[in-house]
């Protein structure tokens, strides 16, 4: 099978703040008429307070941001913004009549948006009607953690200089990164509670630490050099989780070399990077089906790219295509080539197995990837809006390394362009509440079930259909006999277990109420996690260590079913 790669390296800090100076109903920075609806007059208002959630101590200079919930032009630059002052106050005034939200952020705190169950969340909208101002809104922001350990070196001694990276199990924490002092020491920061695979990697990816001719491994805590085997660690709210101490394992390595080739132009390239990747990175490891998962929430997937093993990583050096990767250790790889000009992407793939020496003949050939016409169809017909949408591919082998998205047009029509040879697993986000895909086809394949294959010959419209209503499950969550709030996960049974498309999770009520629509017919299992600090990460091998405790379900096409649904304990619980 060919394989191809969309190589990200996107690297999220910590949430900025912005701070400036705040005081009882100040004007926001960026105009209220921004976000005013034409012909309204601007007499609403929306005011409150922010605190600590812990402490319920004021938060000063936090910064409070207003959308206008449905726009999809809506970001923080088209938005009211204003900080708090030292009450913890806020105020905005001349706001339209509409549906709004607010995003809150404040030093060491994570960011929340009100109303919502877990830092990240969507949180409520706010209905403002014609001269209506609500001034009692109270922000509660839970205050950050952190990690802190000491890296060692394999005589046991400190290793300074080396890089730590917290890795978030959920997309809407950010990827942070420090160095070790000139102790081994580290410490990890202002991190969002939750969860987090704490990874030690060479200062810079592309150029490995060499010693000794050899080389440090990538290592993942509990002091493992595979990402399926890694163990998360969990950071509470205003505490920082110590002793997460790593040693360095140090081994022999090789230096691989070879040529890129375009097959576009039968010349060698002359620009390029090639990247190894692990083959020992599957996704059958409970780790790459946590990250697996995370690229399946709606809210920038490439944000977390960096949860992927990049691996090692040369440039093409001339007009011969030849690359050299230095410091690479013993393992199965596959070596990744992509060649880029002003308006194209040129990739290609070839395996790679690495012993104790070196190999010089490594030869990688590049192609352009094809421009993939598709429609949306509904069902029934009628007037349908499209612009909330996003269609995209994931590879099937490589989910968090490789996709492809567009935005369909007005009547369903959309491209997806320059697709690379590989195959691919179709997403579709954005969705009203009672819709759901009810088929994909190319040509005479079913995509959902059996993926897309695209190479150099694939031509054809990709025609997705989208039917309404679906099913729905409603129902009431109970712990020892009482409603709790806690995290609803619906994934499909064994036939279907590989459709990542098909998990969907959401958040019960403080009543213990939730409520799913839109879904997909067919046979399903339901667990409630309940955990205030993170979301449980959906997929396969995930929904294997907990088949036992699930609940089967049936999803009808326009039914609802109503269940009861007991709190199921988390390995960490057990």
């Amino acid at each position: 099978m060919k394989r191809s790669l969309l190589i990200r390296h996107i690297l999220v800090t910590c949430v900025s703040v912005l701070l400036g100076a705040g005081a009882w109903a100040q004007e926001a920075t960026a105009p209220a008429s921004h976000i005013a609806r034409a012909g309204l007059s601007r007499n609403c208002g929306l005011g409150g307070v922010v605190v600590d959630a812990l402490t319920g101590n004021p938060l000063d200079q936090a910064r409070v941001t207003v959308l206008l919930d449905g726009d999809p032009n809506t970001a923080e630059q088209h938005g009211a913004t204003i900080n708090t002052d030292v009450l913890g106050r806020f105020g905005i005034s001349d706001l339209a009549p509409g549906q709004y939200r607010l995003q809150v952020a404040a030093l060491h705190h994570a960011s929340q948006s009100y109303g919502a169950a877990l830092p990240g969340g969507l949180g409520k909208q706010i209905l403002l009607e014609q001269g209506q101002h609500l001034n009692d809104l109270t922000i509660r922001l839970l205050p950050c953690g952190g990690i802190s350990g000491t890296v060692r070196d394999e005589k046991g001694g400190t290793a300074s200089g080396a890089t730590i990276r917290a890795l978030p199990l959920r997309n809407s924490h950010s990827v942070l990164e420090v160095r070790t002092d000139s102790l081994g020491q580290y410490s990890v920061p202002d991190l969002a509670p939750g969860r987090y695979i704490l990874e030690v990697a060479p200062p810079d990816p592309r150029t490995p630490t060499v010693k000794r001719n050899g080389t440090y491994l990538r290592t993942y805590y509990f002091n493992t050099i595979d990402l399926g085997e890694a163990t998360p660690v969990a950071v509470q709210p205003a505490t920082v989780t110590g002793s997460v101490n790593f040693d360095l394992e140090l081994v022999q390595s090789v230096k691989i070399s070879g040529h890129v080739s375009d097959t576009t132009t039968g010349k060698p390239a002359s620009s390029g990077v090639v990247t190894l990747q692990s083959c020992r990175t599957d996704s059958g490891s409970r780790a790459s089906s946590y990250l697996l998962a995370v690229t399946q929430m709606e809210s920038s997937p490439e944000d977390v790219s960096l949860l992927s093993d990049i691996g090692y990583s040369g440039r093409v050096q001339d007009s011969t295509g030849y690359f050299e990767i230095a410091g690479v250790p013993p393992g199965s790889y596959w070596a990744y080539a992509g060649v880029f000009d002003d308006e194209n992407m040129y990739v290609g793939s070839v395996p790679v197995e690495v012993e104790e020496k070196d190999i010089s003949n490594i030869i990688v050939q590049v192609s352009e990837g094809v421009d993939l016409e598709g429609r949306l169809h509904v069902k029934p017909e009628g007037a349908f809006d499209f612009s909330t949408l996003n269609i995209w591919l994931a590879l099937a082998d490589h989910p968090l390394m490789g996709r492809n998205e567009a935005k369909p047009r007005a009547n369903g029509t959309f491209t997806l362009q320059n697709v690379t040879p590989g195959t691919y697993q179709l997403r579709v986000s954005g969705l009203r509440s009672s819709y759901y895909v009810q088929a994909a086809r190319h040509g005479n394949g079913d995509v959902l079930d059996q993926g897309l294959t695209v190479d150099a010959t694939t031509s054809g419209s990709l025609d997705i259909v989208l039917s309404s209503p679906g099913g729905g499950i409603n129902g009431i969550v109970t712990k020892e006999g009482k409603p709790v709030q806690a995290t609803v996960l619906l994934a499909p049974d064994v036939p279907r277990r590989n459709r990542l498309d098909l998990y969907v999770t959401t958040r019960s009520g403080p009543d213990g109420t939730f409520s799913l629509s839109g879904l997909s017919p067919g046979d399903f299992k339901l667990w409630a996690f309940e955990n205030p600090n993170e979301d449980p990460i959906s997929g396969p091998v995930f929904v294997q260590e907990y088949e036992a405790g699930g609940l089967s379900v049936s999803v009808v096409d326009g039914r609802t079913e109503s269940v009861g649904l007991h709190v199921t304990p988390t390995v960490d619980e057990e």
